[in-house]
């Protein structure tokens, strides 16, 4: 097995050329990378304990970032799987763990029997005189799943996806010019087991940068920080009422929808703002910069990274602003498909092409616009209706501030489509109203228009933003009582 295909030895080269470097960064301690090669060998020789090899499957439970990138790494050593063991793992079972791991802080599941990563895992002396004797081949071949990961589909269904360790060393080396060796110290801020987290520690430890997992802006900036990653609403709660000085060169946000007022707030201690279209399935494809100019406005311009990015209608041919279609996205380092969901894969990944199902457009400066999901389509009288392209339509109209349709629920109406329209304070709703049925008749046709279109004080929302959908069908069963 070459050395270059197997993260564990990757690391432990670049830890060997650069030992007294800060390879993380926590609120306690800096650990060097010499230190942090020394932990992952001794964890690799305490797995090989437990009976963790190669194609064995490790599911772990933790809240400390040293032990689960220790983990992520020890096992890339010994060629075994890592998996992240939580509830949507027991009730989807993509996979069938062999060993359970937790750190004594993390609950675990009295389900299942956890063995306990105590403090006799550290690096002791007499582990590593045992580390010789350990054999640690890496991966059986380069198409061997090492990550195994929950990613959301395109459904919002939980899904899970496996990458192999080449799959992830391409991914760290596709974002060399935001981890740059010996410069970049990126503070990441998403749980230290979920994907985000992974996929940014390996950027960060396999491009020779540093990584810093303290959520205190203080700790930032004595460890000078020049580069934040985090959901938009996570990074802004955590700044409230803060002023960094100087400022902090970027921040990539992600997993989460960003208004402009929380945008304003981030480019008050941000040079840049990125706004990064990524998920497990992609990688980062895509990123929308934004910044503040002289003016005080806030500019945003598209820039692709190594990914073509096509927004595309219904027979995959590309559409032009301001038109609406599907985002598709095609690159060298997409996820080979789901575990064990052949239609959710099949229907995603068709042609070389990722299909997110997000639905949008392009802007004015070639920033990539989403307006929403397209994974909610209805079936009305024969024909697939995608709700999340109604519910843009009707909401780009003068006047609407929010829309959302979704099927009737009365059994003898079941053919029948029900839109919520929420309005400006002064605006006409009975003249919107018809002017939305018109709309919805020139671009769906009458089949698929809304036989009701009902006016709203407040769409309600899922906690990403997106209608709620039920609760909708739940007011309008309320309402049945009025013959609606």
């Amino acid at each position: 097995m070459a050395q270059s295909s197997c993260v564990g030895r990757l690391f432990q080269e670049i830890a060997k050329n650069n030992p007294d470097r800060d390879a993380i960064v926590t609120d306690e301690l800096s650990v060097s990378y010499s230190q942090l090669s020394d932990l992952v060998t001794a964890f690799t020789v305490r797995f090989t304990d437990f009976g963790v090899k190669q194609g064995s499957i490790v599911a772990i439970v933790t809240d400390d970032p040293l032990v689960a990138i220790s983990t992520v790494l020890a096992t890339s050593l010994l060629g075994a799987q890592w998996v992240e063991a939580n509830r949507v793992l027991a009730e989807t079972k993509p996979v069938q763990p062999t060993h359970f791991f937790k750190s004594p802080e993390a609950k675990g599941s009295k389900r299942v029997n956890f063995v306990e990563l105590d403090m006799t895992w550290s690096a002791a002396p007499e582990t590593l005189v045992r580390a010789p004797e350990i054999a640690t081949p890496g991966p059986a071949n380069d198409e061997e799943t090492w990550l195994i990961v929950r990613a959301t589909g395109t459904t919002g269904t939980p899904r899970y996806v496996g990458f192999t360790q080449s799959n992830a060393i391409a991914r760290a080396h596709s974002v060399r010019d935001d981890f740059v060796e010996g410069f970049t110290r990126v503070a990441c801020l998403f749980s230290c087991t979920a994907f985000p987290f992974i996929t940014r520690a390996l950027a960060a430890l396999l491009n020779g940068c540093t990584l810093v997992t303290s959520y205190d802006f203080r700790v930032w900036q004595k460890q000078k920080v020049n580069l934040v990653t985090g959901s938009p609403s996570q990074v802004a709660d955590l700044l409230k009422g803060v002023t960094l000085y100087p400022k902090i060169a970027q921040i990539h946000v992600g997993g989460g929808n960003m208004s402009e007022e929380i945008c304003r707030s981030l480019l008050a201690n941000f040079d840049h703002v990125v706004d990064l279209y990524s998920s497990a399935e992609r990688n980062r494809c895509f990123k929308n910069i934004r910044k503040l100019v002289a003016s005080g406005e806030i500019m945003t311009f598209g820039k692709a990274t190594d990914a073509i990015v096509e927004i595309v209608d219904k027979n995959g041919n590309p559409v032009t602003p301001p038109e609406l279609g599907t985002v598709r996205v095609k690159n060298a380092y997409l996820a080979g498909g789901y575990l064990n969901d052949k239609d959710a894969e099949a229907e995603a990944f068709r042609d070389g092409w990722f299909y997110t199902g997000d639905i949008g457009t392009w802007g004015k400066n070639g920033e990539l616009v989403i307006v929403g999901h397209g994974g909610e389509i209805a079936s009305i009288n024969g024909l697939n209706v995608n709700l999340v392209l109604m519910d843009a339509v009707i909401s780009s109209m003068p006047g609407v501030t929010a829309a959302a349709v979704f099927k009737n629920p009365r059994p003898s109406a079941s053919e029948e489509l029900i839109a919520f329209v929420a309005t400006e304070p002064d605006a006409d709703k009975n003249t919107i109203i018809s002017e939305a049925r018109t709309l919805c008749l020139a671009n769906f046709g009458r089949q698929a228009t809304p036989a009701r279109i009902l006016p709203i004080d407040e769409i309600p929302v899922n906690l990403d933003g997106t209608p709620d959908r039920r609760t909708c069908i739940e007011i309008v069963k309320a309402r049945q009582g009025a013959h609606i």
